[in-house]
Parts: C-alpha cells; sequence; structure tokens
C-alpha cells in the first residue's frame, strides 16, 4: 500500500482490512477475489539489492568469522543468515564453506531429488527460492558429525595423520586444486580400493571441482610424489587400529542406540541414487527410532533428519515419542536427544524445553 495513504473507507463488519508495515491500511468487501487486488509484479525483487547482500554478508561475518559464502543471490545469503542464526555455535562453527548455487547445479553436484548436500564441511545449497532453516540445520548437522569423525582419526592416528595431509596440502598448492588428493590401490583387474596392497598399482585421484566424485587427473603429480603420498597415505589410513576406532565416539554411542534398522523397509532409492524417502508402503512417519523414512538410510541421515525439527522450533513433535504414556514411545528417541545435546547438535535450551513435554 502507499506510505501515506490518508482516504481509507471506515472499517465496518463485512469488510478486510489491509495493513502495511506503517499501519496504513485498506478495506475491502470478503467477497473480493485476490486476483483483484494483489499485485505480484509490483513487488520488487531484492534478488540483485547490493544495500541486502552487502547487509546479510556483514551480519553472517559477524555470526561466522570463518565461514566462506560463495553466492550472489542477495535473497539467498539473507535467508543462508537467518538459518545460520538457527544453529547451535558447535554446528555453526563445523561449517567451512557454504556455495549458494542454481538448482541445476544442485542436480549436478547433489544428485537428484537433493535439496542441498555437504562434502567435508563445504556445503551446498539453492540460492533460491523459500527459505529452508531446517535444509540448512540439516547440511550442517552433516558438517558437524564430519568435525567429529576427524578429530577422533587425528587423535588416534597423531604423527601419520598429519604426515600425510601436511604432504597432501603441499601438493594441492603445487597443482591448483580445490581439494587435497586421495589415493586408490587398484587390483589387476581393474577392482579399486582404499586398502594398501603389495601387487597393486597406485593412482593419485582428486575430489573434482564440485567435490562430489573421485577423478584421476592424468600428467598432475610426478611418479615419485605419487610413490610419497602412498606411503604416506598407507601409514596413515592403514595403522593396526581397525575401522571402529575411526568412528567418533558419537557415532559408537548412536549406532548402540539406533540398533540395526538402517536401511530396513525403505521404498524405492530416488534420492541421488543411494538414499530412500519413504518407507515402503509410501508413507514417513517416525517409527524404529528415527524421525522419518530418510533418516532409517544410514547413520548420518538420522542424525541430520533428528535435528530438523529445532530448526523451527518444533519441540512438542518429540512429545509421544519420548513420553512413556504414549503408544508411539520409544526409548531410542530420548537417548538420541541425549546425546544431541552432549555433541553440541542442540542447545541446551532446546534439549531442556523438548524434555518438558515427557509425560510419565
Amino acid at each position: 500500500l502507499p506510505r501515506n495513504h490518508e482516504e481509507a473507507p471506515p472499517f465496518r463488519v463485512g469488510r478486510t482490512s489491509l495493513f502495511d508495515n506503517t499501519n496504513n491500511f485498506y478495506s475491502i468487501p470478503f467477497e473480493t477475489s485476490k486476483d483483484e487486488v494483489e499485485c505480484i509484479s509490483c513487488a520488487q525483487d531484492l534478488s540483485e539489492s547490493r544495500y541486502l547482500y552487502d547487509f546479510s554478508m556483514i551480519k553472517i561475518k559477524n555470526l561466522a568469522p570463518f565461514l566462506q559464502v560463495e553466492g550472489e543471490d542477495a535473497i539467498g545469503v539473507k535467508n543462508l543468515l537467518k538459518g545460520l542464526k538457527k544453529l547451535p555455535p558447535a554446528v555453526r562453527d563445523s561449517l567451512i564453506q557454504v556455495k549458494l548455487v542454481s538448482e541445476d547445479e544442485i542436480l549436478a553436484q547433489c544428485g537428484m531429488n537433493a535439496w542441498g548436500c555437504e562434502y567435508g564441511g563445504t556445503v551446498w545449497i539453492p540460492d533460491s527460492g523459500p527459505s529452508w532453516p531446517t535444509g540448512i540445520y540439516h547440511e550442517a548437522a552433516h558438517a558437524r558429525t564430519d568435525q567429529l569423525q576427524s578429530e577422533i582419526i587425528k587423535h588416534e592416528v597423531g604423527e601419520e595423520y598429519i604426515s600425510y595431509t601436511s604432504y597432501a596440502l603441499e601438493l594441492k598448492r603445487k597443482y591448483n586444486q580445490e581439494y587435497k588428493p586421495r589415493v586408490r590401490f587398484y587390483t589387476a583387474e581393474g577392482e579399486n580400493t582404499e586398502n594398501f596392497c603389495e601387487s597393486c598399482s597406485v593412482k593419485v585421484v582428486w575430489p573434482n571441482e564440485d567435490g562430489t566424485r573421485l577423478i584421476e587427473k592424468p600428467g598432475v603429480v610426478t611418479e615419485t610424489e605419487k610413490k610419497e603420498i602412498a606411503e604416506l597415505w598407507s601409514n596413515y589410513y592403514f595403522t593396526d587400529i581397525g575401522p571402529d576406532s575411526r568412528k567418533s565416539n558419537f557415532e559408537k554411542k548412536w549406532e548402540v542406540v539406533a540398533g540395526p534398522v538402517y536401511g530396513e523397509g525403505l521404498g524405492e532409492k530416488i534420492v541421488a541414487g543411494h538414499n530412500a524417502a519413504k518407507w515402503k508402503d509410501g508413507t514417513d512417519a517416525p517409527k524404529n527410532g528415527v524421525i522419518m523414512a530418510y533418516g532409517a538410510n544410514n547413520f548420518w541421515e538420522d542424525v541430520a533428519t533428528f535435528v530438523e525439527p529445532f530448526a523451527e522450533k518444533n519441540h512438542d513433535f518429540f512429545k509421544q515419542y519420548i513420553s512413556p504414556s504414549s503408544p508411539q514411545y520409544d526409548g531410542r528417541y530420548e537417548e538420541k536427544l541425549k546425546l544431541l545435546y552432549e555433541y553440541g547438535f542442540i542447545t541446551e535450551m532446546d534439549y531442556l524445553d523438548v524434555m518438558s513435554y515427557k509425560e510419565e
């Protein structure tokens, strides 16, 4: 409405009053179609607003000083700021980079039917469309899970980890690559593995530009460098600590609580080619200790979906699942909430508020 609208019809029963943010108002009959008064094209397109972009970026830098943000859409940056504000400090600080990209790039980098994705602390999310704090929280939870796993690996392998990563970073800088290289061992039959074997050929592979798959880059790294990084990789990755020791304490505790539920009862895998979005019966209701079917794909998605209600402070969602008096009660929900609080995925205030809904 105009900022200084002076002649508004008097309010009376049977009419709707529309107000703007300065309390100017206009009254229209109830039966009036919205098509007669609504003007979609009148709204200002703020996606290219430099003021909104700069303002939001400054706020993001104040909130997360070390976070790198790529993207030019001002609305997308504003929505990112809104989502970041809803994250607990430990989750927000686990993010290294956020890339705001087009829907086409989401499809190319994250796969079919994916809203976004995360890889090693870098998150890809849509640069336009409605704000989706649950999506940002979901992907950031992946980053926090990654961070906890990285910390345990560093602790367990110590000097081997430092030696390998230092050399990998050296090669990354030397050859101007976006990501550190990895090592793969190939058998005579062409099968590749991370496990060291004497008779295997060695290849140095790199995450592609969007970080979604590993590719070989002929001519990058010399034979000497290949042998050196392969040896360091073997020393680092194949110590005798065993695969379970590479799991974070958080993951170990979570899997004990969850039990053998992942992959059970799921429907068609339609998300990125490897995750199901529904149960076999086409529903998505919480069961088996997960809050939606998507969480039953694996440990990572179980954690990431579990935090989604907290993005909108939908704490009463958990009431029927943590209350022993409820037919839907399952002790796994409360135990998982305790772990999320213990490892910084949710705040103390969130946790206490959720538990206040528990009925014995």
